[in-house]
């Protein structure tokens, strides 16, 4: 059934929410804990390449809520991408006021190059990006990436694509495709603007005293790194705070 002409396409609305978007590398990173802002988790991204939106500096510094905790224990946002020390990413950059992330976590992609040098994406869950259309990504049934987990959880370093997985990375749609799709797309669906506001000043750990909804997740922290690749974010109900 055909989409109605007032209908707006799916990845029209990622877009509404993203300032630019930039592909940058890595290069450093460094956790804090302030008594007001939290625990952050900071990335020093450098070979930075506004695709499109804002021209930006060619290094920058894109700070995520979480870290570890003055008590030793680790929190983190489990919405918010994560990105490692010499990865390469397509990463979008909000456009409204946030506290978690500056990025959309809908919209971070790592970049990896196939045997033949061309550059292919791949999504958060470690899946390639197949193929990019109005309504979003497409992506492989396979994954190429698993996430460190186990006491890798927390690490910060990159985690290579195995050897017997690169062979692979050639049916995924190339990074050049891709950014050319969303600059033909955002004519006649254009970013929400320019400004990259800067992170929202408010106490971390004050939360609503309501009770959860039917739709709220209360999510704990860990005493120990979790097995599977998804770090719930740390709560009051959890004891972490």
């Amino acid at each position: 059934m055909g989409r109605g002409a007032a209908e707006e396409p799916d990845l029209a609305r990622p877009l509404r929410l993203t300032s630019s978007i930039i592909e940058v590398r890595v290069a450093d990173v460094r956790e804090d804990f302030d008594d007001r802002a939290g625990p952050t988790t900071t990335f020093l991204v450098e070979d930075v390449v506004a695709h499109m939106g804002e021209d930006a500096s060619e290094t920058l510094e894109l700070t995520f809520f979480g870290g570890p905790l003055p008590n030793g224990k680790y929190m983190r946002d489990s919405e918010s991408p994560r990105l490692f020390v010499d990865g390469r990413y397509l990463l979008a950059l909000k456009s409204e006021p946030w506290f978690f992330s500056p990025v959309l976590e809908s919209f971070a992609y790592r970049i990896e190059a196939d045997d033949t040098g061309e550059d292919r994406l791949v999504a958060e869950d470690g899946r390639l990006i197949l193929t990019v259309h109005p309504d979003g990504f497409d992506t492989s049934s396979f994954k190429v990436l698993d996430r460190p987990n186990g006491d890798n959880f927390y690490r910060h370093e990159l985690f290579p694509v195995p050897d017997e997985a690169r062979h692979l990375l050639e049916r995924g749609v190339r990074k050049s495709a891709v950014v050319d799709y969303l600059v033909s797309f955002a004519e006649d669906h254009p970013l929400a603007g320019t400004t990259h506001p800067e992170r929202t000043d408010r106490q971390w750990n004050l939360f609503d005293a309501s009770p959860p909804g039917p739709e709220d997740e209360v999510l704990e922290c860990p005493a120990e790194p979790p097995p599977e690749d998804d770090a719930p974010v740390c709560s009051v109900d959890g004891g972490a705070l």
